[in-house]
């Protein structure tokens, strides 16, 4: 395993409200630019541990798609999920469709983790967000992880500020 970031951000709503609005997906993916151009599948049952999501891009040029997995489900405080790289269905049913390793995907983990914290706080509820990556094997790969780990410190700042507003725009106050 290797920390891949690890940021907090404060949204100024109360925790239970941005529990439940962070744990569904659908309530905000379309609004984030970081994930413009995909959408997000699922069937409409509940949030709980494992219920699966498909993120695909529309531009078939792109061969992955990505499979996102719920793991801990704990209301108001934790909320886990995993993804991983898969190849696109073509005429194959999505479950028969094996993950991609490192080597075949897009990037250079076979897998990553997300695990999202929510605390109390005088403004609202105080975010932590970390990423974890696994499978990273070999200098080239860990060498692309650091760059990666990088930019995405530098990116970090904007993604964090547009959760806040997507967040702050839907849950009520």
């Amino acid at each position: 395993m290797i920390p891949f970031f690890d940021t907090h951000y404060v949204i100024r709503r109360p925790r239970e409200r941005v529990f439940d609005f962070l744990s569904d997906f659908e309530q905000y993916w379309k609004e984030l630019p970081e994930f413009n151009g995909s959408r997000l599948k699922t069937d409409q049952s509940p949030v709980v541990e494992g219920k699966v999501y498909w993120i695909r891009t529309e531009d078939r040029s792109y061969q992955f798609q990505t499979r996102l997995e719920v793991l801990e489900v704990e209301p108001p405080e934790r909320f886990v999920y995993e993804y991983s790289y898969y190849p696109r269905e073509g005429d194959r049913k999505t479950k028969d469709l094996q993950a991609l390793s490192a080597k075949e995907g897009p990037m250079p983990w076979n897998r990553a983790r997300v695990i999202l914290t929510l605390d109390e706080c005088d403004q609202g509820t105080r975010v932590r967000a970390q990423m974890q990556v696994f499978g990273v094997e070999g200098f080239f790969a860990r060498w692309k992880v650091s760059t990666l780990k990088t930019a995405c410190a530098r990116a970090q700042k904007g993604a964090n500020a547009n959760m806040v507003r997507v967040a702050e725009k839907h849950i009520s106050e």
